[in-house]
């Protein structure tokens, strides 16, 4: 029997993506830890929750969680520990034999990363998104499908890019920087502040057609507060480029309201009953209301 391999699960659908890209790799998955109360996911059964890693004596792993800086705080002391962390290239990405490559990175389906580009510990690069030549990325970015990132591009550690970003050659993206989805980077983005709010930066414009624009009202219940919700749900926002608020309520939910278009909004509902690795969504119940166009970014308020 060769060498045990455990995926780390996380919230949401990133999570998935990942194992099924090491299940196509032709990893054997002989078991899962995770914080939900699922039993199994495609089958592999869950061993264990994700503080139990430890226990796990010569197992190798998978990093599958969406939330970075827990990907690089775990990821770091695994290796700390002399553990070894397993990357996932898909079977249909593209991944130059001249890349550099850090630990733990995963390079999901039809991607591709080009000659002498450095990508590092823990990162993510989602389906359908180009790399090239001499690019950087640092530790722990996550790179959302369909991104194109031509030569020389620069992106700091941390950084989040929505689907679709492009940026010109030669910009520098830095770390922390967040960027909301469809944007077209042109100039610089400075280092954003350790919170997941839309930042298109100086000259970028979105170019991605929305749909009619509405509003969404959703209360979610169970273990969500004092959890990290909010800071979850104003991640998933700037991934998905939906402007609102995450408001605690005095009963113990969490009130969102959220705009963008129609179909992104029944998104970001899924992301809500999933919620971070801690907590324990029993119901999000959301009602629609008209647009108002009051929002800039996405915030976790008091």
């Amino acid at each position: 029997m060769g060498t045990p391999v455990i995926a780390i699960m996380g919230p949401g659908g990133q999570a998935r993506v990942t194992l099924d890209a090491a299940l196509a790799a032709g990893i054997e998955v002989t078991g899962l830890l995770d914080d939900s109360a699922r039993t199994d996911y495609f089958g592999i059964p869950v061993v264990g929750t994700v503080v139990d890693w430890r226990h796990q004596h010569g197992a190798e792993f998978i990093l599958g969680m969406s939330d970075a800086w827990q990907r690089v705080r775990l990821g770091e002391t695994m290796l700390a520990e002399g553990r070894v962390i397993r990357r996932v290239l898909h079977p249909s990405a593209w991944v130059s034999p001249f890349a550099t490559l850090g630990e733990g990175v995963c390079v999901m389906h039809g991607a591709s990363v080009h000659p002498d580009a450095e990508v590092g510990d823990f990162t993510v690069i989602n389906a359908l998104s180009s790399v090239d030549h001499d690019c950087e990325l640092g530790r722990g970015v996550s790179l959302g499908p369909g991104v194109t990132l031509p030569g020389t591009v620069r992106v700091g550690e941390h950084a989040a890019l929505g689907a679709g970003v492009v940026a010109r050659p030669g910009v520098t993206i830095g770390p922390k920087a967040v960027i909301g989805a469809g944007a077209v980077l042109t100039r610089d983005v400075p280092e954003g502040e350790p919170r997941a709010l839309a930042h298109l930066g100086a000259g970028a414009r979105l170019m991605v057609a929305r749909g009619r624009q509405r509003q969404i009202v959703a209360l979610a219940e169970g273990r969500v507060q004092g959890v990290g919700y909010r800071a979850f749900c104003a991640h998933e926002a700037s991934l998905l480029g939906v402007d609102g608020f995450a408001q605690n309520l005095p009963d113990g939910r969490v009130r969102v309201v959220a705009e963008a278009d129609e179909g992104t909004l029944r998104q970001f509902v899924e992301r809500l009953r999933e919620g971070p690795p801690m907590s324990v969504v029993r119901q999000v119940n959301f009602r629609w209301e008209p647009y108002t166009g009051d929002y800039s970014g996405f915030e976790a308020v008091i």
